[in-house]
């Protein structure tokens, strides 16, 4: 389980997960300043946490179950407060992300029967 694929442009990290509860993300990779990441969950609900720090962004991407580190490392209190400022967004076509995705595994695949 864990990160399945990434896509790296226009200062956004958009990253797919083999996850039981967390499928996709985008870290907004603002210059010389924290991160803002938006999480989205397998029923399409869809939250952005700020003000990141990279630290935190890396244990959540890398880790295993990012379901677990996000409650772990981000969506967690610290001294009874929430760690990091979040939002609750509207929720995402979850068929938009899949295509994406799809689109993206395709493309890496076709790169590499090229080489």
């Amino acid at each position: 389980m864990g990160l399945i694929i990434n896509k790296y442009e226009n200062n956004i990290d958009k990253c797919w997960y083999d996850s039981s509860n967390l499928i996709y993300s985008e870290c907004f990779d603002n210059k010389d300043s924290y991160k803002d990441l938006k999480v989205v969950f397998k029923d399409g609900r869809a939250y952005i946490y700020k003000g990141l720090t990279v630290q935190d962004y890396l244990l959540f991407r890398s880790h295993q179950s990012q379901g677990k580190a996000l409650f772990k490392y981000i969506a967690t209190k610290v001294q009874g407060k929430d760690k990091y400022i979040f939002e609750k967004l509207e929720n995402v076509l979850l068929d938009l992300i899949e295509k994406e995705k799809e689109l993206l595994i395709e493309e890496n695949k076709n790169k590499t029967d090229e080489q």
